[in-house]
């Protein structure tokens, strides 16, 4: 049996490639007064201002630091077929577990043929990519072999042995390559993304789990296609799409759209346990941080404070009228996919499990503060974080796309939820950060952004706590 036919192929989908989009759209800063501008010196800050004494221990002078991070995004209307159109004028790129790296924004729209998309798109990866060309030899025998019967199977494709191997750039926890075959029409070439898991990241998720995940989504309609399975990695649909950039967050029209899409992916319902994930993993987290942190990083950052800090939240924030959902527990705007059409799409579900979905919404609303593309891609800013008619729109928007209205009341209380639950987004973070420091290898400052995160629980915790 050659390897090939050992491997899982999904035919079938490969051969509809070309049959589907997702959607969505960019936002207005408020100038509202924003949450978490607390001056005075409150409890656990004391945990951040140690650290700054030992800053030398974590930066490195020769590895300037990168926009990189976690990234995600993709996800249509699950059971509506829609076709690909031939103006596209930007397109995705994503990496597992992680936040984009790319310096600088992809535009999007205009009319352009087939011809003068695909050319403006390989103008483009040289932006953002690492070109391999042709270099086959840095993808394994058997990923070889599993392309060049995916690409038999395609009518169009001029030479199924003729492909162009791209290495993208930003992965953090995986290899991501573009692969792509001439077409005999000479039109937009024939693309998919190969997925080679990286090593390291199983203290932050259980890949069988995330796979699962993928595999469901895939199936019904949400997220890229999986196109072929091997033993340590996938192959993917390529979406002609793009990721929202941070500005995006802050257009209402676009904020809607991801209102409306994170309804949906909420109302999921996945196979297997349906419990509450986050104070697990919050508990997990800890306890990797503590082994992981130096004597001097554990100190500063005062880890054992955030023990019980951790069961004071679960004991504060767990309540009886709190609806649990499928979440995707990372939704910053690198996750999130937008066509022409102005479908939105959600990708990248690593961390993504049952959750409260107010904790869902706390976390995208943080992500607001991120700016992945800029020269200090670490730094936080959260007077960009949404002002209340901002979060309030978002909330009835969120609610009423199913259908059914909501009350005032209804909707006042699951914003509420949602700023409390900004507290558990800051621990989870703030530790992924401190773990991240010693299991990965990308210049990213994540001591700074871990520091950035504690220290804004720390200032708002007075004003959305009781205990």
């Amino acid at each position: 049996m050659s390897i090939a036919s050992q491997i899982q192929l999904n035919a079938c989908t490969a051969a509809g490639i070309f049959k589907r989009i997702g959607s969505r759209k960019p936002s207005v800063q408020s100038n509202d007064p924003k949450y978490l501008s607390y001056p005075a010196s409150v409890p656990l800050t004391n945990f951040i201002s140690g650290y700054v004494s030992h800053r030398t221990l974590h930066t490195d002078p020769s590895k300037p630091h990168c926009a990189l991070r976690r990234q995600r995004g993709d996800s249509g209307v699950a059971g509506t077929p829609t076709t690909f159109v031939s103006s596209f004028s930007a397109l995705r790129f994503d990496t597992v577990g992680e936040k984009p790296c790319v310096s600088g924004v992809v535009p999007f729209g205009g009319n352009l043929q087939h011809l003068c998309v695909e050319s403006w798109l390989d103008h483009i990866m040289g932006a953002i990519e690492k070109v391999i060309d042709n270099k086959e030899d840095r993808l394994p025998a058997e990923v070889k072999e599993l392309l060049h019967s995916l690409a038999t199977r395609w009518e169009d494709v001029a030479d199924s042995n003729a492909l162009q191997v791209n290495r993208l750039k930003g992965a953090m926890t995986n290899q991501v390559f573009q692969i792509k075959w001439p077409t005999k029409t000479n039109e937009a070439s024939r693309k998919v993304l190969v997925r080679i898991y990286g090593e390291g990241v199983e203290v932050f998720f259980d890949r069988n789990d995330e796979i699962r995940t993928f595999e469901y989504m895939s199936k019904h309609g949400q997220g890229p296609r999986l196109l072929g399975r091997f033993p340590n990695g996938r192959i993917e649909e390529f979406i002609r799409a793009r990721t929202l950039s941070a500005s995006d967050f802050h257009d209402p029209d676009i904020s809607s759209l991801i209102a409306i899409k994170l309804k949906e992916f909420h109302d999921l319902d996945m196979p297997g346990p349906k419990n509450v994930c986050l104070w697990d993993r919050l508990r997990n987290w800890f306890t990797a941080a503590k082994r992981l942190a130096t004597a001097e990083e554990a100190k500063a950052f005062q880890l054992d404070a955030i023990r019980e800090e951790i069961s004071l939240l679960e004991k504060e924030l767990s309540a009886p009228h709190q609806r649990i959902g499928f979440c995707h527990n990372d939704l910053q705007y690198g996750n999130i996919m937008i066509d022409e059409e102005k479908s939105i799409t959600i990708i990248d579900y690593e961390y993504a499990s049952y959750n409260p979905i107010a904790y869902d919404i706390a976390n995208h609303f943080c992500e607001m503060a991120a700016d992945y593309h800029t020269d200090t891609p670490h730094v936080l800013d959260f007077s960009k974080y949404p002002g209340l008619q901002e979060r309030q729109r978002f909330v009835q928007t969120y609610l009423n796309s199913s259908g059914n209205l909501h009350s005032d009341m209804e909707v006042e209380r699951l914003v509420q939820d949602v700023e409390k639950y900004t507290l558990a987004s800051h621990l989870v973070w703030g530790l992924w950060g401190i773990i991240s420091e010693h299991v990965n290898e990308i210049d990213f400052d994540y001591m700074e952004y871990a520091r950035q995160r504690l220290e804004q629980y720390g200032l708002s915790k007075p004003s959305l706590m009781c205990f």
